[in-house]
């Protein structure tokens, strides 16, 4: 969800929600399963490229948590993440409210676990969602 805070700026927030399962048979039927869900602030900038279709720059953060299961059994605490990220897409707006997005960039994963060192991964991604703009009206 956003909201233009200026011409061709604009501001919001990001939910993420990732949910993977994985089935193993050696004998027994084994099932592992982990949740995520993050969420956190996100600053994008548009360039008009044509009628319905702008370039975007962004940068985002988040915060967020991650939970395992193992035969439906909860595998130990949560692991708290913390992505950062930035990147460049286009959007194509239907209407002036709604964009389909498409993007590339470069995040940052820190992942923690109980008392540990965080575990750092990074890399690049790939975008593929949807924009909800607010109005003022």
């Amino acid at each position: 969800v956003h909201y233009f805070l200026i011409d061709n700026l604009s501001g919001g927030i990001n939910l993420d929600f990732i949910f993977q399962k994985q089935e193993e048979d050696y004998g027994d039927r084994d099932e592992f399963s982990t949740t995520v869900i993050m969420a956190g602030p996100e600053l994008r900038y548009y360039i008009n490229a044509g009628a319905k279709t702008k370039v975007f720059l962004k940068g985002n953060a988040g915060f967020g948590s991650a939970n395992a299961k193992f035969n439906g059994e909860k595998q130990g605490d949560a692991t708290t993440l913390s992505p950062f990220a930035g990147g460049a897409g286009f959007a194509i707006f239907p209407n002036q409210n709604f964009s389909i997005d498409l993007g590339l960039g470069y995040g940052v994963f820190k992942a923690k676990d109980g008392d540990d060192d965080p575990d750092t991964a990074s890399g690049v991604m790939v975008d593929v969602g949807f924009t909800v703009f607010l109005t003022k009206e």
